[in-house]
């Protein structure tokens, strides 16, 4: 089963992110989530589905979407502590 995330829990690890043009387009997708009332990625990838863009999604990363933010979410922020 795949995880979901929280569209804030994304956004605050988005300084995991080192290339500056993929953590844009990343906050675009978090800014596109809030304004659709969508709050965890599954619900959005959902959104997109309903009004057949999932090619959005797909290709933010060139087709790693997914495995960008497996990267980011294994790696713990300091406020969770030690």
């Amino acid at each position: 089963m795949e995880a979901d995330y929280g569209i804030s829990d994304i956004q605050e690890r988005l300084f995991f992110i080192k290339e500056r043009v993929h953590r844009e387009k990343m906050n675009i997708m978090c800014l596109f989530a809030a304004s659709i009332q969508c709050y965890t990625f599954s619900k959005m990838k959902e959104r997109i589905e309903e009004i057949g863009d999932l090619y959005i999604i797909e290709n933010v990363f060139n087709g790693t979407f997914d495995s960008v933010l497996q990267d980011i979410f294994s790696k713990k922020l300091w406020s969770e502590g030690l």
